[in-house]
């Protein structure tokens, strides 16, 4: 597959307005709402992230809430832990849960605090923090360890899309994920988790549209998430099924765990491969063109979703999504 050639265009669409009725709304559109992951990023005191959840219970419906992740800085996860209702999860933990490493947070406290998901990878940690692709390999396999849902962030920079790398670099990030047969340091529980494609994601998040301001047009979005879809199907080996027939998908180190709001989510349906979210200045007039892509499962967006009423405008706008 080749990468359109061009620069990002900002804002894709006006905000699609309808009035609900019995399930179905009047302009024609079907209702089906789509996850919408928070990356508040740093932003947010316990205060406010108290106040935020407030509001959101206030406001949404518990099938709203079901769709919504919410990633705070790790100042409030003690404030999401007192809400078992609501999915949330951490923007980042260190490869080891313990140990001394000064300022870093544990993936073992983020489960044991009830937290659910965790972001890997995202850009900004990639470029400021200098977190390696190595780094991502073990923090997805560890967060799975954990029975948590990793999203597992990758994109391109302006200059890689702009001299036609964008594929390459995608299929360098992934890399670690395709060798699936490839036990390495995991359990045949771990792998099993990892070929089944329903409790981990991939979020395309386009570096030159984080936080400017500009969106991918629908079809580098489409390109790009087919791209990595396709990686999957047609890349990742598949260690044999015998391997995998003793491994127990509800247990971790020997405990049971309940499993997660998110993983009930996303075994909803048995995809044939990664489930991609979108993430890029995603907001409320641009998200309901972007939902008519059916390579989009979701969206993973900062700014937007800093506001109960401009997160769940988000969300029920990807529900407009055009009948056939």
């Amino acid at each position: 597959m080749s990468f359109k050639d061009g620069k990002p265009i900002s804002g894709l669409a006006k905000t699609v307005r309808a009035v609900e009725a019995n399930g179905q709304n009047q302009i024609g559109f079907e209702s089906r709402l789509k996850v919408c992951a928070a990356n508040w990023k740093l932003n947010k005191s316990p205060k406010e992230s108290l106040k935020f959840i407030e509001s959101l219970n206030a406001l949404g419906t518990p099938e709203e809430l079901r769709h919504l992740w919410i990633f705070p800085p790790a100042t409030s996860w003690s404030v999401f832990s007192e809400h078992p209702g609501l999915c949330w999860g951490g923007q980042n933990v260190h490869t080891q849960s313990h140990g001394a490493f000064t300022g870093e947070n544990s993936l073992g406290v983020l489960a044991e605090m009830g937290g659910q998901c965790l972001l890997v990878g995202h850009s900004e940690r990639r470029h400021f923090f200098g977190e390696t692709i190595a780094d991502t390999k073990i923090k997805v396999i560890e967060a799975l360890k954990q029975n948590l849902t990793p999203i597992l962030c990758v994109g391109e920079t302006l200059k890689e899309r702009e001299s036609g790398q964008t594929g390459q670099v995608l299929e360098e990030q992934l890399r670690p994920f395709l060798s699936l047969s490839d036990a390495g340091d995991r359990d045949a529980e771990t792998t099993k988790k990892l070929c089944q494609f329903k409790n981990w994601l991939v979020a395309y998040e386009p570096v030159w549209a984080i936080g400017t301001g500009l969106v991918a047009t629908l079809e580098q979005v489409d390109e790009a998430h087919k791209f990595i879809q396709d990686l999957f199907k047609k890349k990742a080996d598949r260690p044999e099924p015998h391997l995998l027939e003793n491994a127990s998908s509800d247990r971790v180190s020997g405990t049971a765990r309940e499993e997660p709001s998110s993983q009930t989510w996303l075994k909803t349906e048995a995809p044939g491969t990664i489930r991609v979210l979108y993430g890029g200045s995603v907001k409320i007039d641009n998200i309901a063109s972007l939902s008519q892509l059916e390579s989009v499962s979701g969206f993973l967006i900062g700014g937007a979703s800093l506001t109960p009423e401009s997160l769940l405008g988000c969300l029920r706008n990807t529900a407009l999504t055009k009948q056939q």
